[in-house]
């Protein structure tokens, strides 16, 4: 009770049938008057049918009779009448030359509600009449039962005692062999032993059996159905009778009956009636659904609970599946839900290089079948329709910025129109927007060289030189920085030649390259010698011999007698020629008479060495001519 509210609750726990009635809710004060009252309201308790008396401990002398009763509290009232079984499994019974079935219709006095009372009565008890006996009541909300075991009178005869080999229940699969051996002690005296079959107490066929030592086996090597129920091996001597029973099961596996049909639905129906799966067998067989995933579906009466307005995804292959004891049968029912096309693109996101090609998927499904399939790109060119794209797959070759952006896919079939939509993105191609200048550097002298990249800033830099050898990490003599410059420490004329910066992302790269010379300053290691004589038309060789890399530029210079300044050699002339090792004058004359230069030179440096040539012979004749 809630005092702040003025609330008040009256919670019963687990109703019973005995809950039915009127209630009502009084106020009351500290002197214990009623202040207020509430409307008297009134409770019904509906639910399974409910014993009030079971067939629990009877008892029955051999060849006596047995009387076996329930009562049953139901509301709503019994669909039918209360049946019994007995045995196990257990098998209906019903009234005989020696059962009686009765039942009585009556009102409980304490809640009003239908009452109903079952007798079953057995004349003559026998041993194969000690078993389980099963009341069974019905109503609208389901099955009760109410079971007992009807027992051996204490204190009544005690024959000798029967024994069966098998353990009861003993079951055995339809067609199988069936063997029941019963045996009994030799000094029993017994003249006439037989075996019963079922409730009638039937004799079996001596076809059926055959005597050994102190015994009787019952063979069957066919079973058929008829042999499920209850038989019982009796012995009579000049001790007196006795008879023990046991329980026959014949398993068959599950046959279908009533197998599910395909059914075609539109989306967001559902199917009606639903399928229905009914099996038979012994054991009777439990009837499972599945989904086409194969995961367990409820379901009621063999039918399984598919939902009311049922989606695409609920369609596909479902399995009925029938199982017992001696094996299990399945049977399928497909299920096809109709509507427009389901649309997917796959990738639904691609990122590509600039100039790799892209393609993308389209996977449009029915039913019904999908008759169209068209490509668009909105915000493209043209209104964003792609000409020529009316296939599954959509193909762009060469990618470049502008075909960045959205793809949607659109099918069409006789109910309607699906699409979906993917995203591409092209990376832009890697850009170098710094690089050194080409250098010399004499050997041993570091240098270092500069790769700057713009878009995307994602790309990478590595160097290669002479298209041969890769630089891709640290390592003597090469740093290569985070930032895409490459130091080299102490060079040598191995590390002379083109370099070139490759930036790169995964999907593209971009070269530049830049020309470093390593080397050294000119060195005349050969110089034309000091003091040199020849006659006129002689050969004059003049040695120059240079080391230096890059090669060096070499000239020759002449000054002669009369020359103040020296002059460059006219090569073209042809009677100046270079060679590997110097330089030739062919056909000296005097006027070759001189100091000849060779200067060398490159971007590390220059030298230069000088030698005299004399060419003699007869005096020379100065023609000079007196002025007036």
């Amino acid at each position: 009770y809630d005092r702040e509210a003025g609330l008040g609750s009256y919670r019963i726990a687990g109703v019973a049938y005995g809950d039915s009635g009127t209630y009502q809710c009084l106020a009351y004060d500290q002197l214990n008057n009623t202040l207020a009252h509430s409307d008297v309201g009134s409770m019904e308790v509906m639910g399974y049918p409910e014993f009030l008396q079971g067939p629990v401990g009877v008892e029955a002398p051999l060849g006596g009779q047995a009387l076996l009763s329930c009562s049953v509290l139901s509301n709503p009232g019994l669909e039918a009448p209360v049946q019994w079984h007995r045995g196990y499994p257990p098998l209906l019974v019903e009234d005989s030359d020696r059962i009686t079935i009765t039942q009585q219709d009556a009102t409980d006095q304490d809640t009003g509600l239908p009452l109903v009372h079952s007798s079953l009565t057995i004349d003559d008890v026998q041993l194969m009449d000690l078993v389980y006996y099963e009341c069974q009541a019905l109503n609208d909300f389901g099955l009760n039962t109410s079971s007992g075991q009807l027992v051996l009178e204490e204190g009544g005869p005690s024959p000798f005692s029967v024994s069966i080999e098998q353990s009861s229940p003993h079951a055995v699969l339809l067609g199988e062999a069936l063997t029941l051996q019963c045996s009994y002690p030799a000094a029993a005296g017994v003249s006439s032993v037989l075996w019963r079959a079922g409730d009638t107490g039937e004799v079996v066929s001596s076809g059926h059996t055959y005597q050994h030592n102190n015994g009787l086996t019952l063979y069957v090597p066919h079973v058929t159905p008829s042999y499920d129920g209850v038989f019982s091996c009796e012995a009579s001597g000049s001790a007196g009778s006795a008879a023990a029973s046991i329980t026959v099961l014949v398993y068959e596996p599950p046959v279908f009956v009533v197998v599910p049909e395909e059914a075609s639905i539109l989306e967001g129906a559902s199917v009606d009636p639903l399928p229905t799966c009914n099996a038979t067998g012994n054991p009777p067989p439990t009837v499972s659904w599945y989904t086409p995933s194969g995961q367990p579906l409820p379901s009621v009466g063999g039918a399984p609970l598919l939902g009311a307005q049922l989606t695409r995804q609920d369609a596909g292959t479902y399995t009925c599946v029938a199982e017992n004891a001696a094996g299990s049968a399945s049977a399928l029912f497909v299920l096809t839900v109709n509507g427009p096309p389901l649309v997917s693109v796959s990738p639904p996101v691609l990122e590509v290089g600039y100039g790799q090609d892209a393609t993308f998927e389209c996977l449009a499904v029915g039913p019904p079948e999908v008759t169209s399939v068209s490509w668009t790109q909105p915000g493209g060119e043209g209104g964003g329709a792609l000409t020529g794209q009316h296939t599954h797959s959509l193909h762009i070759f060469s990618a470049s910025d502008s075909n960045s952006g959205v793809y949607v896919c659109a099918a069409e079939n006789d109910l309607g129109s699906g699409n979906s939509a993917a995203t591409l993105s092209v990376l832009s191609l890697p850009s170098i927007v710094h690089l050194s200048q080409a250098i010399v550097v004499a050997v041993g002298t570091s240098f270092n060289l500069d790769c700057i990249t713009g878009a995307p800033p994602s790309a990478s830099v590595y160097w290669r030189l002479n298209s041969t050898h890769n630089i891709t990490s640290s390592k003597p003599p090469y740093s290569l920085s985070a930032n895409g410059s490459l130091h080299v420490s102490a060079p040598d004329i191995a590390q002379s030649g083109v370099y070139t910066c490759v930036a790169y992302t995964e999907y593209a790269s971009t070269e530049a390259t830049v020309s470093v010379t390593v080397g050294f300053p000119p060195t005349i290691l050969d110089p034309p010698p000091p003091s040199l004589a020849l006659l006129p038309g002689a050969t004059a060789h003049l040695p120059c011999l240079v080391s230096a890399h890059p090669p060096p530029a070499i000239a020759w210079y002449h000054t002669g007698v009369v020359d103040t300044e020296p002059r460059p050699l006219p090569f073209a002339e042809g009677r100046y020629r270079l060679n590997t090792t110097g330089m030739v004058v062919g056909g000296v004359s005097r006027g070759d008479t001189g100091v000849y230069q060779c200067a060398v030179s490159n971007a590390l440096g220059q030298d230069s060495a000088s030698g005299y040539l004399t060419v003699g012979g007869a005096p020379l004749t100065l023609n000079i001519t007196p002025s007036v």
